[in-house]
């Protein structure tokens, strides 16, 4: 039973004086009216959706929606998107520009959502919602190919594509061959996950034509709509051609990690920078290359760019442009994008990720006083999960599949023992404070690091200092939860 229900699982579709630093704010996480009138939208069509199922008996289908449901709450409560109007504005006017200029659409009641995940992907989820990850937007140039997105997953909404999907899925994990294949592997002695794992390669490369069918069914429909809009169709041939650099290396190779952290008050170790002897990962290096290949969020772009361009060959695209609005409004969410991205990569315990992000910023943005309080909240994190010997499960060992760069700072975290993890992070915030002074975010992590350090002269001051700056502050909550689990 829990073999099947792994195969069922794998298979289902965030005032300083004297200089004018710039201060980034994440977006907030207190925004419990939106989503919960996100989360009864959801509830209400899942209600809908599953009559015809119901009447039919078909309680397969209903437990997948079900659960596909339940994931959507869970994933809202979790602050997986983002509510901030600043940021939602600008994506729900060019959604209902599309869905204005075809009628059809709004019949589907769709919903957009913009999610925090620091992957560049935009998903249809089959019951009305459409997510753009905030992320997506740094891989793209103009308006006019965020509306391509759009309207594509528009496409697959009315295609019904996610759950043509999930009952296909179904139907074949139904079949007797299937069950035979499960009961086969259930009953191996050894090698059990290996053989799974090639069960589901083999499922996931017989989908693959039928996935590059439903994106060409997109790519055709998507287009319709954005000709009936005042979107110029270049926007879908350039979307295309950045989709297909997408998975491409990044381009810096090491950071300078003596030049972050070699601190008056604690200088910089050498042997902080040492390599393990052995690289640590797991046998999931065994799908890279078919995962590289077949797993890619947008296949084929190349091929789809070329199909599209002999529909658009005589389309005039008369008075049609690819930015309406003022690009800058563009190129400051883009930028905020890079934010949340360490903000979501932090948020979603990924340590050693966000540490690697946001020392990069830092070297394009130095003067950003978030990412140095960054900087002290990750090593607050990475000190506890020390602590408990639960380093691993945030820091991941260096591997041969990652970039030089990320190994280097995941070699350096895992030389690093818990008590100069304490130090180095607090002399780090303090040597912040000096340059930005009184920050949200320093003043936070000033505390955080000055808790670990056992400091509680400077944790007090710090606590004392947040409360009177800033008494409505983003992580005053935080602070409460935290005085409370001391008492």
């Amino acid at each position: 039973m829990r073999l099947i229900f792994w195969v069922i699982a794998l298979s289902i579709p965030t005032a300083f004086f004297g200089q004018d630093v710039p201060v980034y704010l994440p977006s907030s996480y207190d925004d419990s009216k939106e989503k919960e009138q996100v989360i009864q939208s959801i509830a209400s069509q899942y209600v809908t959706d599953i009559q015809q199922f119901v009447k039919r008996k078909d309680r397969d289908i209903q437990e997948a929606y079900e659960k596909r449901k339940d994931d959507m709450v869970k994933r809202i409560n979790n602050n997986a998107f983002i509510f901030d109007p600043v940021v939602t504005d600008y994506f729900q006017a060019i959604f209902d520009e599309i869905i204005n200029a075809n009628s059809e659409l709004a019949a589907l009641n769709p919903r957009l959502l913009i999610g925090r995940s620091p992957y560049p992907n935009a998903y249809c989820v089959g019951e009305g919602t459409l997510v753009f990850n905030l992320e997506l937007l740094s891989r793209l140039d103009n308006e006019g190919q965020v509306a391509f997105v759009l309207a594509h997953e528009l496409a697959h909404l009315k295609l019904d594509h996610a759950n043509h999907s999930i009952r296909k899925n179904i139907e074949l994990l139904n079949s007797k061959s299937v069950k035979k294949e499960i009961r086969q592997i259930a009953q191996q002695e050894y090698n059990q996950f290996q053989a799974l794992s090639e069960f589901i390669r083999k499922k996931l490369f017989a989908d693959r034509y039928h996935k590059r069918e439903h994106e060409s069914e997109a790519d055709a429909l998507g287009v319709k709509y954005l000709k009936n809009t005042k979107y110029h169709t270049d926007g879908a041939l350039q979307c295309l051609l950045n989709l297909d650099k997408i998975n491409e290396k990044d381009s810096i190779t090491s950071i300078d990690l003596k030049q972050h952290f070699d601190l008056v008050a604690y200088p910089f170790k050498d042997k902080w920078l040492g390599k393990e002897d052995v690289f640590k990962f797991s046998d999931s290096d065994e799908l890279i290359d078919w995962e590289k290949d077949s797993l890619k969020t947008h296949p084929d772009c190349i091929l789809r760019k070329e199909k599209l361009e002999v529909m658009l060959a005589d389309y005039p695209n008369t008075g049609k442009q690819l930015q309406f609005r003022d690009i800058n409004q563009f190129e400051l969410l883009q930028k905020r994008s890079e934010f949340e991205k360490v903000e979501a990569y932090f948020h979603f315990g990924s340590l050693g990720t966000a540490l690697y992000y946001t020392l990069k910023m830092i070297e394009k943005y130095p003067d950003e006083s978030y990412l140095h309080g960054m900087v002290g909240r990750i090593f607050y994190e990475v000190y506890l999960a020390q602590e408990i010997h639960q380093l691993s499960k945030t820091v991941p060992h260096a591997s041969p599949d990652y970039e030089d760069a990320y190994n280097e700072i995941l070699d350096f975290v895992h030389n690093l023992r818990l008590s100069e993890v304490g130090k180095m992070s607090f002399y780090y915030i303090q040597n912040a404070k000096e340059k930005y002074g009184n920050q949200e975010d320093i003043v936070w992590a000033e505390y955080l690091t000055a808790s670990v350090k056992e400091d509680m002269d400077v944790v007090n001051s710090a606590k004392k200092n947040y409360k009177n700056l800033f008494p409505e502050g983003k992580y005053i909550k935080l602070l409460e939860e935290l005085e409370n689990s001391e008492e």
